[in-house]
Order: structure tokens, then sequence, then C-alpha cells
């Protein structure tokens, strides 16, 4: 087997950060393992006084960078809140290069994410139908996984990476959604009317910015495109940043903290690109249709309204 000890990154990374300085440090010190030679940092602006600190010193650590490598600041001097910096530090990046790794600062990173990340890049750069590569694997052992990765219908964001010809494709506004609700388009790509009427419910309350998720538009968009990402066979990245200063992550659950390993390489890839139905319904009871999540969305209209 061939290990990543000596890789060297040689694709775009795009750092996302905003008022964690002891986490940005830390995946800092991941970067530094395979040096990328080209880093894209978004900020996001503070949203008081205390903030503005936080983030200061955050945005400070950036010159810890200590390698060869080019540099270039996304900073907002206001509170966009985290779909409008994403989206719109995305839109900019994917106008300078053509594909890119996205970390925000809360991650744990096994190394060689960062080379399967750029076997996977280079490998399906020209195949329409793959959209994203992702770090993460929740299927927590219960699917055995006979190649190093598998496809699935999902998106996982936790670390990833991506193709300038695939964000194109990415709609903000969902512009489609009362169409091809009214349509009942996504009976066949959901399966199962369950499954339906729950990606629907998503769908319908992040339409009306009731759920405000750059995240779940992502997912809405490789859904009604009929895409695939990529989903390596052991969990690559965890998401460690849980606490008061966590925009979405405030609360422990299952999926959060995740041990990471290595993959190993050369990798043997699947001889189909079909999406893995077993290990989709494995994810999708684990991490998308529990009963906190959908109780959650039964209230969440309500709560809204109350705030508003």
């Amino acid at each position: 087997m061939i290990n990543s000890d000596k890789f060297l990154c040689k694709v775009p990374v795009v750092l996302i950060i905003y008022r964690r300085p002891q986490m940005t440090a830390r995946i800092i010190d991941s970067l530094r393992n395979v040096k990328p030679s080209e880093i894209f940092v978004i900020a996001d602006g503070p949203k008081n006084i205390k903030d503005a600190v936080k983030c200061q010193k955050t945005r400070a650590l950036i010159k810890s960078i200590d390698w060869k490598c080019k540099i270039y600041r996304k900073y907002s001097s206001k509170n966009l809140g985290l779909r409008k910096r994403v989206v719109s530090g995305l839109n900019w990046v994917f106008s300078k290069v053509d594909r890119a790794i996205i970390l925000e600062d809360d991650l744990e990173i096994d190394r060689s994410f960062y080379r399967f990340c750029s076997d996977m890049l280079d490998k399906y750069k020209d195949n329409e139908k793959v959209i994203s590569i992702s770090g993460n694997n929740f299927i927590f052992g219960r699917h055995k996984i006979n190649n190093s990765y598998y496809f699935s219908k999902f998106i996982y964001s936790w670390g990833w990476a991506t193709w300038k010809r695939a964000w194109k494709l990415y709609d903000d506004d969902m512009l489609d959604w009362p169409k091809l609700k009214k349509l009942g388009t996504l009976k066949k790509i959901t399966g199962g009317f369950g499954k339906y009427l729950y990606w629907t419910r998503i769908f319908d309350l992040t339409y009306k910015e009731i759920i405000n998720s750059w995240a779940y538009r992502w997912i809405y968009t490789s859904f009604v495109n009929k895409k695939l990402s990529i989903v390596p066979c052991e969990n690559l990245v965890a998401n460690v940043g849980i606490g008061k200063d966590a925009t979405h992550t405030a609360v422990k659950s299952r999926v959060l903290g995740i041990p990471i390993k290595n993959i190993k390489f050369p990798l043997k890839h699947p001889k189909i690109i079909k999406a893995d139905i077993v290990a989709d319904a494995i994810v999708e009871k684990t991490l998308y249709i529990t009963p906190r999540i959908v109780a959650g969305l039964l209230i969440k209209p309500f709560l809204y309204h109350l705030k508003n």
C-alpha cells in the first residue's frame, strides 16, 4: 500500500473562517502537513464589538501560514450570515479556479483526505454525473464498502471538494421549486412516500427561508439535476466545532466528532457510477429522517413566526 505522508496539495484550498481562533489555528496546522500552493480565505464579518475582537484574532492567524503559497482573502466588514458568506465566497473562488477543496474552521482532518480529493477531482473532472467529493462517511460500519469509495445521492459538506462546472448548477434561489413541487418531481428521486414527504418539507422550508441553509440548497441542486457525490470508505473528516461559538452545531449529536481514519492508496475504484442504495438508506435514517429532526420540522414554522 502507498501512504500519503509525502503528498503535497496542488489543489486550491478554500478556508472558511469566522470567530474561532483556536479552531482556525488547528486547521492551519492540518494544512501545514500538505502545504497547499493556493489558499482562498473567506471570512464573515462580526455581529457586534465582542465578535469583532474574535474575528480579528482569527484573521490574524492567516499570517502564521509559513510555507510558500499564494493566499487570497475575501473578508466581509459586516456580518452576512453563514449562507450568504459561503455562497458569495464560493462564487468568488470559482470565478478564479476550476476546482477546489473546501474547509470550514471546525474540522479535524486526516492527511489522506487531501490526496483523496485530489485524485477524485482529476478522475471525475469531466464526468457530469458527479457533483461533489466528500470527506465524511456516516455508515458507522453497518454496510461493507468493497471499494475505496461509493456513490451517493447525498452531499456532505464537512470537508468536501468540487469543480467550477458543478458549482455553476448551484441554485440559491431555488427558482424551480414551486413548479417541481407541484409536479411531484421528487417522488422519483427520493423513493418512498415517507422520504418524499420529508424532503418536500425540507425544501419547502428552505425555499421560504424558514430554514436558512446553503447546504440544503446544495442538496436540492444535486437532487433536481440527478447528480451523485463521492463518499470515502473511511471517515476522513470530523466536525469538532461543538459549543456556544458554533453557528449550527451547538448541540452534540451522533454525527459530530466521529473518529477519523486514513484511506489507503492506490484507490480501488467502483466499476459502475451508481448510488449505493443500501448505504444511502442507512445514512438517511441516521442523519436525516430521525424522530428529533422530524419533530423539529413540524414546529419550525411556528417558532419562526414567533420570532418574526
